[in-house]
């Protein structure tokens, strides 16, 4: 695991145990690199790395390799940049089958390492339903003291009416959703995800509310249609056509008042 170079943060003796490589200068050679923009992987490369950045990039035999540096011999090994990921949580689903009762499981221990052993070092956590376990884990992470990757998070879900989560909060009315979106904001999210029970006009709030904040917003929904979604305005849309009802046979056209 090679980690940024942070002069200022002092590792905890936890997070050490997941750093490999954490010198002012790292040099891997001999790797097969994988560049991650769809080019045919390349043998023989050369990375080098200066206080956490990547410098050079290329073959072994035209590389210069600094004085002092930590040199690796990946011997063939694959190397590769870290993965950002842009649809991640740190829970889990744990519903009551026989009750029915749908319920998410918060795992701030085991899913920061997770990440990390997927390859995962840049992450978005698009929808929280323990956002001040979420603003602690990202807390944490940053000053060394618990492993995990750079975390962007994403507020609480942005619901209607009703909500068929009990952990989800409910925004009756537009003004509801609005002020929802400007309260995350204040506590550091820095971005929005609305949920299947929003409707048009409440939708409409969250977007004009995230946008005059310069903030992104995106959706898992269902009574909005995705044309709709977009004629609001929304930046992006979650989980692919699983999730529009563009096409659903004999949808009507609801009136949000009738909610």
């Amino acid at each position: 695991m090679q980690l940024r170079l942070f002069s200022q943060i002092k590792f905890s003796d936890e997070t050490k145990k997941y750093i490999e490589y954490n010198d002012p200068v790292t040099v891997f050679k001999n790797g097969l690199l994988i560049d991650g923009k769809g080019n045919a992987a390349k043998p023989h490369q050369t990375v080098i790395i200066s206080n956490g950045k990547i410098d050079w990039v290329g073959d072994d035999a035209k590389a210069a390799i600094p004085n002092g540096a930590k040199l690796i011999d990946l011997n063939g090994k694959a190397i590769m940049p870290g993965l950002v990921m842009l649809h991640e949580h740190m829970y889990i689903s744990a519903p009551s089958i026989e009750a029915r009762y749908l319920h998410l499981k918060q795992l701030p221990f085991s899913f920061p390492r997770l990440y990390l052993a997927a390859g995962a070092t840049t992450i978005r956590t698009c929808g929280s339903i323990e956002p001040y376990s979420d603003l602690r884990i990202k807390k944490d992470i940053d000053l060394g003291v618990f492993p995990g990757p750079n975390m962007e998070l994403t507020a609480p879900y942005i619901e209607g009416k009703s909500t068929r989560f009990p952990q989800m909060n409910e925004n009756k009315t537009p003004a509801d959703a609005a002020a929802f979106v400007n309260y995350w904001a204040d506590q550091g999210f820095t971005s929005f995800k609305s949920y299947m029970g929003v409707d048009k006009p409440t939708l409409k709030a969250a977007i004009d509310a995230a946008h005059k904040r310069k903030l992104k917003i995106t959706g898992h929904l269902d009574i909005v249609t995705y044309k709709e979604a977009a004629s609001l305005g929304m930046d992006n849309l979650e989980h692919g056509f699983m999730a529009s009802t563009d096409f659903a046979a004999g949808k009507k056209k609801m009136n949000p008042s009738s909610r």
